[in-house]
């Protein structure tokens, strides 16, 4: 394991420019809450001098899809939740998706070579396979390691996000596999969430040579509405000093070939661009994303010339939200995801073998992989019921499964095709189907009950069952008390089935799904107006984890490990609402985490945290500074002798400067202001 150290990252003034009709950009895209009476808003809207959302003073009615497939009031949902708008996105100057999960309670996005994980709940993972990550209800996650971030999540652009709702704890009961610990669905805005005629031009430049260019676009004026999005990042990354790698110690090999100490390889360029078509209640929305991404140093651990991945994603999503009666609602989807990845791995440098005059080491593994799914669902009334139910069918084809290196044939030349002698991985096929049921019922205005189960059937591995059950009650002085239980699995990758001629690990093709149990309690109280504290804690029960047997020789084999793992935490929250866009919340998570013999699970922190404070001057200059910590992290014992990653402060400050000239606007942004030492295990 190499360690990412964050430095200082300076993001220079962020000039977005409005032409068309005349649209706030600090309400644009909100969610809305209860109507508001027209003389109070006006009178409201006077006082200020400025314009708000209806959410600004509503903060409590924040609607919630995820949960349930049904709207819901967050507060009221049977689930453990967050939910983040466009404003407090843009308010805190997130650069991507990750920075803003890392401002949620129990949440990290710890760095592992090529990509940033996701961590939820003392669960860490090398590919962060155990969260569900979707974009507007579609899951994101190659299907050879199942990483919602490994080709395209971590620098995921937030210009264009309505707002992310994010479920801690399980949600296989509605979406199936890797809905584990944690669903995220980010919503992109919809014609509507922009004006009429419509357009946005941002751009970015800040430290390691980084930039960002962004243009957002609307039509919403006729029974056809149609809005998109470009954006272009380029940047090389802090490029980290590594003092060591693998070949400084080998014995074996010639040491003086190491390009240690050497910089490692971060660099990023990414096109992204998309749209969305609304005809009355169908939408049809399209995405692609090109990139090209460093590989930090080679998968053996050393620092390279050239190590890097060329990956592209194709997505197109069409849906159907229709209300057949005022009792009866019908949803139809239907999506199509194509993935190409391509990755060039320069193993070893030239130069390292001290007898053979050799091109170095080099392996360029490449796949594709096409996801096609459909969904019918359907939402019923019956008195003081919402039943829900649908039926889900997912075709997974990975394909042209290619290997190129320079090294099967005993000699160090040219780089050729060894796909016949030394494949990395099969082409194969998984069929999913699957079906869910589940029942909303208002007992009484203050109690409901919420009863959930779905079936999925796998053609490699068969079916499993994960039900879902929450019971949420509302004191008359409005404070929410929920207890809710759950169970969820995460499928096997075809990595972990059928990784072949790897000479660390090889795949086991009967692997079990993995499965975890959740028990989980909160109790939200709203007090003294402004404020509101939530306290929620959780139990997990993990079994069958599947991993690596490295108690053996290498190559070790992937199987699943029989005896569960506990994870046991609380989660505390106090929230601030001053109106006029002046806000504050603290946040603090403790996590035990033990696997199966009693010991800490690795990389994963006890306690964690956020506090952070919005405030606007005169409608003209907002300013928000966070400070997040982590305590310190073990290592994984046995394997990693090296002392615990330390515990670490950061501190981040964005000012932005608006409604001085027209539509200009002007952003500035410092992440981990105090130069903070950072290093992730």
């Amino acid at each position: 394991m190499y360690s990412k150290v964050i430095g200082v990252s300076f993001l220079l003034p962020m000039v977005f420019l409005t032409v068309g009709s005349w649209v706030p950009l600090s309400i644009a895209g909100e969610t809305k809450g209860p109507s508001m009476d027209g003389e109070k808003k006006q009178a409201l809207e006077r006082m200020f001098n400025t314009r708000y959302s209806e959410e600004d003073y509503y903060q409590a009615d924040r609607m919630l899809l995820t949960a349930t497939k049904n709207l819901i009031e967050s507060r009221k949902a049977p689930a453990i939740n967050t939910v983040i708008t466009a404003k407090e996105i843009r308010d805190m100057g997130a650069r991507n998706l990750c920075d803003v999960l890392d401002k949620i309670p129990g949440i990290s996005t710890p760095w592992n070579q090529i990509k940033e994980l996701i961590d939820i709940r003392g669960v860490h993972t090398d590919h962060g396979e155990k969260v569900l990550l979707m974009i507007d209800g579609v899951r994101i996650k190659d299907s050879y390691v199942g990483s919602p971030t490994y080709l395209f999540g971590e620098d995921m652009m937030v210009e264009n996000i309505q707002r992310i709702e994010v479920v801690r704890g399980p949600g296989s009961a509605l979406y199936g596999a890797n809905a584990f610990i944690g669903v995220i669905n980010v919503i992109t805005k919809d014609p509507k969430d922009y004006g009429k005629h419509h357009v946005t031009l941002s751009t970015a430049v800040g430290s390691f040579n980084t930039q960002t260019h962004t243009i957002l676009f609307s039509q919403n004026d006729g029974a056809i509405k149609v809005s998109g999005h470009v954006n272009y990042l380029d940047t090389d990354g802090e490029q980290p000093m590594v003092k060591k790698d693998a070949l400084s110690n080998h014995d074996t090999f010639n040491t003086e070939a190491s390009l240690a100490p050497g910089k490692a390889l971060t660099y990023d360029e990414k096109i992204d661009c998309g749209f969305k078509l609304s005809i009355n209640d169908a939408k049809v929305s399209g995405r692609y994303i090109e990139k090209k991404k460093g590989g930090y140093i080679s998968p053996l651990g050393n620092i390279t010339n050239d190590t890097h991945v060329d990956a592209s994603l194709g997505l197109l999503d069409l849906n159907y939200n229709g209300n057949i009666t005022d009792r009866f609602s019908l949803a139809v989807k239907g999506f199509f995801m194509h993935i190409d990845y391509d990755a060039y791995a320069e193993l070893y440098p030239p130069g390292f073998h001290p007898v053979i005059d050799d091109n170095g080491m080099v392996g360029r593994p490449m796949f594709k992989n096409n996801v096609a799914g459909s969904e019918l669902s359907a939402s019923c009334i019956m008195g003081d019921h919402l039943i829900t139910t649908g039926v889900v069918y997912e075709y997974d084809r990975q394909y042209d499964v290619r290997q190129f290196d320079n090294f099967s044939g005993g000699t160090f030349g040219e780089l050729t095709e060894t796909t016949d002698t030394n494949n990395f991985n099969k082409n194969v096929t998984r069929k999913i189907w699957a079906a869910f049921l589940q029942e909303m019922w208002e007992i009484t205005a203050y109690d409901s009950l919420t009863l959930g189960v779905r079936y999925d059937h796998y053609s490699d591995f068969g079916g499993t069952t994960n039900p879902r059950a929450g019971y949420v009650h509302e004191f008359k002085n409005e404070t929410i008390f929920k207890l809710l239980y759950g169970r969820a699995f995460r499928a096997p990758t075809n990595n972990e089935l059928y990784s072949s001629n790897n000479p660390v690990v090889r795949g086991n093709p009967d692997l079990d799904p993995e499965t975890i149990e959740t028990l989980e309690a909160s109790l939200e109280i709203p007090f003294l107006t402004y404020y509101s504290m939530t306290v929620s804690c959780f139990h997990n029960e993990i079994d069958d984890i599947i991993r690596w047997d490295k108690r053996v020789p290498s190559p070790s084999q992937i199987m699943n490990v029989k005896g569960e793992s506990v994870i046991d935490g609380v989660e505390a929250e106090l929230t601030l609402d001053f109106g006029r866009n002046r806000y504050g919340y603290l946040n603090v998570s403790y996590q035990s985490s033990e696997d199966s013999e009693d010991r800490d699970l690795p990389y994963v922190a006890h306690w964690m945290g956020n506090a952070g404070y919005n405030h606007e001057f005169f409608h003209m200059l907002n300013t928000h500074v966070n400070v997040y910590w982590i305590g310190e992290r073990t290592r994984l014992e046995g394997e990693d002798t090296r002392d615990k990653a330390p515990a670490a402060i950061l501190v981040d400050l964005t000012l932005i400067l608006k409604n001085f000239y027209k539509t200009l606007e002007l952003k500035g942004s410092v992440f981990n202001l105090f130069d903070g030492d950072y290093a992730d295990p």
